[in-house]
């Protein structure tokens, strides 16, 4: 069974895990989408980077790619940064994983939520990550954006930011 079908089976089978209170996250995000029979409660058990974690789903840990951002590559300024932003926000507290689509690499895309703010919206809030417009062209995502650009938040006080798919490009020498 393919990881996509094992995170969908699992997503209709959704179990909250126990857990403390987790501190609330930033309340200007944008909220989670209402999608109540496709989410699934569950704890991160690992950030790859600003953009990919891994969950646990039906026992063990399964690869996710936020939907509709892109963050910073781990070999790329201010990677490691992003990173750890996304860590603060999800390590140690209950998650809702709603899964949206499934990427190219087959990996789940989904809207990560804590106490009900997205946190795809809130990385691109606080200048962690760019809307990934070749997916997205969510106006509420995009205003979050420009928010973080004119203020100069987070990856934005570098006036010239290299976005991660140029960075991916250059890299793959194309």
């Amino acid at each position: 069974m393919s990881s996509a079908l094992r995170f969908a089976l699992a997503l209709v089978a959704a179990v909250a895990l126990v857990g403390a209170p987790a501190p609330a996250v930033a309340r200007s995000a944008l909220p989670a989408p209402a999608i109540a029979d496709a989410a699934l409660v569950t704890r991160i058990v690992r950030v790859s980077d600003g953009d990919t974690v891994h969950a646990m789903i039906d026992g063990r840990a399964v690869r996710v790619r936020l939907a509709a951002i892109d963050a910073p590559e781990s070999g790329q300024a201010f990677g490691e940064r992003a990173r750890l932003a996304l860590a603060d926000m999800v390590t140690g507290r209950d998650v809702t994983l709603h899964q949206v689509g499934v990427d190219v690499h087959k990996r789940p895309l989904v809207v990560l939520s804590v106490e009900g703010i997205s946190v795809n919206a809130e990385l691109v809030r606080l200048g962690w990550a760019w809307v990934y417009r070749q997916y997205s062209n969510d106006a509420a995502l995009i205003a979050l954006e420009d928010t973080a650009r004119r203020n100069r938040w987070g990856l934005w006080v570098d006036p010239h930011p290299l976005p991660p798919w140029e960075y991916r490009r250059r890299a793959r020498g194309r």
